[in-house]
């Protein structure tokens, strides 16, 4: 995972660039805390949270 503004095409190209380009452990090492950041908590929780963080 690789943090991009999608609206930021030159940056969203040079993103696309290092993901292409990283090594083997590293992309395995992000894909690994990507999985267990997805997984961390149930979709209900995590919509829960979204909705109280949008409160003043």
């Amino acid at each position: 995972a690789l943090t991009v503004n999608p609206y930021d095409v030159s940056a969203t190209a040079e993103a696309l660039h290092a993901a292409l380009s990283m090594p083997d452990a590293e992309r395995a090492e992000r894909t690994k805390r990507l999985a267990a950041a997805a997984t961390a908590l149930p979709p209900a929780a995590w919509f829960a949270t979204q909705l109280t963080d949008l409160l003043p």
